[in-house]
C-alpha cells in the first residue's frame, strides 16, 4: 500500500474461498518490520478487517467468498 487508498485487480481468480493480508512498507525496505516483541510497526490490515491479537488473525476470520467480481475494503491498522 502506497497511498491512503489502493487498488489491486487479481485476474481469472476462480471461485473458492479467500484471506488477504497488506501492509504498507513505509520504508520500502520490503518486508513488515516489527519491534523487538515482534509487533508490526508499519501499517497492517487484513480483509474482513479481522484482528490480530497475539499473531495475525486465522484463516477463517478473514476468510471471504469469491463467485464473481467484488471489491473488499481493508483498513490498515499502526
Amino acid at each position: 500500500v502506497k497511498s491512503a487508498s489502493q487498488t489491486l485487480t487479481i485476474p481469472n481468480i476462480g471461485t473458492g474461498q479467500y484471506a488477504v493480508a497488506m501492509f504498507q512498507d513505509v520504508n520500502s525496505n520490503g518486508e513488515i518490520d516489527k519491534n523487538w516483541m515482534g509487533i508490526p510497526t508499519e501499517p497492517y490490515g487484513f480483509s474482513n478487517d479481522a484482528k490480530a491479537t497475539m499473531s495475525a488473525p486465522g484463516f477463517n476470520a478473514a476468510a471471504f467468498s469469491m463467485s464473481a467480481d467484488r471489491t473488499i475494503s481493508i483498513t490498515l491498522n499502526h
